[in-house]
């Protein structure tokens, strides 16, 4: 393995512990606003939809939905480097 390919798989895995962290962090925040609309720690099928109409339309989340966006862009833009990285 070389130096590059090595930089660049652990690039990958930061930007992917990244991903993983806004998007839970997003969940867990919609889950919430399910959970305050119903009353009840297991919300029915229509607060739930509710909660990500407002998780994916309200700017209180814009950061995180961002966030999402951006490093899923960059690890699917970075994905075919490795291949190029791989062949030789």
């Amino acid at each position: 393995m070389t130096m590059a390919l090595a930089a660049l798989l652990t690039a990958q895995g930061l930007i992917f512990f990244g991903f993983i962290i806004s998007a839970f962090s997003w969940l867990f925040a919609i889950r919430s606003i399910a959970v305050k609309r119903s009353g009840s720690p297991l919300p029915g099928i229509g607060d739930t939809l509710t909660a990500f109409q407002e998780g994916i339309s309200s700017p209180r989340h814009a950061r995180v939905r961002w966030t999402i966006v951006c490093t899923a862009a960059l690890l699917l833009a970075s994905a075919p480097l490795v291949l190029m990285l791989t062949r030789k």
